[in-house]
């Protein structure tokens, strides 16, 4: 509805008054009346759904069924999503016998409101006429459940009990779809898939049990059976955005991302306040390469579950003309690292810079730009004019793929252990490995390769290997070198216990030949201090990757290994094993 700009006069109506106004007339059978209020109501605000709707049931009382499935045809094309529409459509269309049509915007108004007992009724209607009894009992009850004193429920109920093997069916789809849903919400996923594809099947028009099916497929990561499903449900319930977005989903992982981004970005056109529809684009965006479209998008991260911000006012990008700074590290030690590279620009604007990140990365900040004020993640910071997160500058700096400043000259402390360990260990190129992130991580399962696959790695030769995996402590990976295959194992030594903080970390991989690693904090680190470094990653890379490239605009000495398909790490190992030894 069209906001009003100050106080109502006596000569002046709000729309709400008009539209009530006509209603009064509307409901007393003065349609003449009523349909030339509702057309005064159009002229000043052409875009109200409501007004569209009214004046469409004015038009198929009055016998005029094309004018009312235009007028409802216009109210969908302003508001997709508007239950109360598709039901006034579906409604008109199954009394004009177009009823494929009819089920079609019944079917979706069902989806919408799971409430609306109309819609039920002229969707088990249609299901009815075409004969598919055993889902219109289904939907006959739903109706009832809804609109326990309505005739036209009660006797559609009545009527399609009478088929009694269809209820049996129907009811048989129903006690398997709510057993897997208690399945499901006891962890016991695998048992659940089975038990809702047999519901689907005996159910193949019913889009909330393809939806669930879909949604439990990509948990399980059956990518192709997730696709099929979800595009099921989206043919018997067209413009719903759980459907469009989870089959964006699917396609994302299965590395199809202009198909993906076409279904984020219809999900984000049915839903404008869904965060994961918008996310999910930004991703795409992103990893495409499209910077300027997806970082705006970007910025929905903000409204996701457990994401970190700050109070006080955002910065713009402006000069800081001497105020204070607060800089924060909202996600991972990674992003961080990725993020110190704007401190320098940062400091040329003429303000006070206060950084509020890890505690393991203060001292290798502290050595790097000792005129900075640290504060731990997480603890109260002193006063602050502006703030801003670390990874928001992607935004605030405009940056695309192209125009990336250096990564951060980061300070090495000196690590005299560190050194001795090194430089004691057997001869050969000096290797460093990780092979294992957070497990918290939403993405490890896919990012962290089990040890076992590592194996190959042992019979290269003139290589001398260094665990870097440090477990125990906080947020830390718990993997560690005695995890190695035995004759890797063998050759490696584990610097764990010499490794206490980002500092030591970083003084260990400036004393290495090359680094092999996962897609976590070692790559950064070792990215930002230009070790050459060989990045083992999924096939679905996180969005930073960009696509289809073995380097990155983040790091020069950084190169990729990307599987072939999901979770092909024998794949990559072996590459890496080949480029070691072509390299040896």
């Amino acid at each position: 509805m069209m906001q009003t700009n100050g106080e109502v006069t006596s000569q002046i109506a709000s729309p709400g008054d008009a539209i009530e106004r006509a209603r009064v007339h509307h409901d007393a059978g003065e349609f003449a009346i009523a349909a030339r209020l509702y057309q005064d109501i159009l002229r000043s605000n052409p875009r109200d759904v409501l007004v569209r709707r009214l004046l469409a049931d004015l038009a198929h009382r009055a016998g005029q069924t094309e004018q009312a499935v235009k007028l409802l045809g216009q109210a969908l094309e302003l508001a997709p999503a508007d239950a109360e529409c598709h039901a006034a459509l579906a409604e008109v269309l199954l009394q004009a016998g177009r009823r494929r049509q009819a089920e079609v915007h019944a079917r979706t108004a069902a989806v919408l409101d799971p409430t609306h007992s109309g819609a039920q009724i002229t969707l088990a209607t249609a299901l009815a006429q075409g004969g598919a009894a055993e889902e219109a009992i289904l939907h006959w009850r739903r109706a009832l459940e809804l609109a326990p004193t309505s005739p036209a429920a009660r006797q559609g109920f009545v009527e399609a009990k009478l088929a009694k093997d269809a209820v049996d069916q129907t009811e048989r789809a129903a006690a398997l779809f709510n057993s897997a849903h208690a399945l499901t919400r006891v962890g016991r996923r695998a048992q659940a898939l089975p038990l809702l594809a047999r519901a689907a099947s005996l159910a193949p028009n019913d889009p909330n049990i393809h939806l669930a099916l879909g949604i439990l497929s990509l948990e399980l990561e059956d990518l192709e059976g997730a696709d099929r499903a979800l595009r099921r449900a989206g043919v018997l319930a067209p413009n719903v955005a759980a459907i469009v977005g989870n089959l964006g989903v699917a396609l994302q992982e299965q590395g199809r991302m202009e198909e993906a981004l076409k279904a984020f970005t219809a999900a984000s056109r049915l839903a404008p306040k869904d965060v994961l529809a918008h996310w999910n684009r930004s991703l795409v965006l992103l990893r495409m390469g499209r910077w300027s479209e997806g970082l705006p998008e970007f910025e929905w991260r903000s409204r996701l579950p457990k994401s970190r911000s700050m109070p006080g006012t955002p910065w713009n990008g402006a000069p800081l003309n001497g105020r204070t700074l607060l800089l924060y590290g909202e996600q991972g030690l990674g992003d961080t690292i990725m993020c110190l590279r704007w401190l320098p620009e940062l400091q040329a604007r003429g303000g006070r810079i206060v950084l509020a990140v890890q505690s393991t990365l203060h001292r290798l900040v502290r050595a790097t730009w000792p005129e900075i004020e640290l504060v731990e993640e997480g603890k109260s910071v002193p006063a602050f004019d502006v703030q801003a997160s670390l990874l928001g500058m992607l935004r605030l700096m405009a940056v695309r793929p192209d125009t990336l400043p250096p990564p951060a000259n980061l300070a090495i402390p000196p690590n005299a252990d560190i050194a001795r360990v090194i430089g004691a260990a057997g001869s050969g190129r000096r290797i460093g490995l990780v092979w294992a992130g957070r497990p918290t991580h939403t993405n490890d399962h896919r990012r962290s390769c089990p040890p076992g696959f590592l194996a190959p790695l042992a019979d290269v030769a003139d290589c001398q290997w260094f665990s870097l995996q440090v477990p125990g402590l906080p947020n830390a990976p718990t993997a560690k070198a005695a995890d190695l295959p035995p004759p890797l194992l063998r050759r490696t030594v584990d610097l764990a216990p010499h490794l206490s903080d980002m500092g030591d970390t970083a003084a260990a991989l400036s004393m290495l030949d090359l680094v092999i690693t996962i897609d976590s904090v070692g790559a950064h680190l070792a990215g930002s201090l230009g070790v050459p470094t060989w990045l083992m990653l999924p096939h679905v890379a996180d969005w930073r990757w960009l696509e289809g490239r073995s380097d990155t605009p983040w790091y020069p000495s950084v190169r990729l290994f990307r599987q072939p398909r999901n979770h092909d790490w024998p794949a990559v190992i072996e590459a890496v094993a080949r480029e070691l030894n072509a390299s040896g």
